[in-house]
């Protein structure tokens, strides 16, 4: 097994494992915090955000929260073209 080998292998098991623990924190918060744990992820939950939906152009203007980690691992996803094709057909 090459050195580049070993590398991909770490850089998937980093991944495995920043992922369960997204999970586990997830379902951690889920037991704490029951359905109030939407405020640990949402801003503004209880506003009018649905009603003027559309008229934000910015995702920062909605007052939704989004967690580093998940932004920095969508963004890679989209770079490395990881996701799935757009099934709306």
């Amino acid at each position: 097994m090459g050195i580049e080998s070993k590398i991909l292998e770490a850089d998937a098991i980093e991944s495995a494992l920043q992922t369960l623990k997204a999970i586990q924190t997830y379902e951690r918060n889920k037991r704490t915090h029951g359905l109030g744990r939407v405020d640990l992820y949402f801003q503004d939950v209880e506003g009018d955000w649905l009603e003027t939906w559309g008229e934000d152009e910015k995702l920062g203007q909605l007052g939704i929260w989004v967690d580093k980690d998940v932004e920095e691992s969508a963004a890679s996803h989209l770079a490395e073209g990881d996701c799935p094709p757009n099934q709306s057909n």
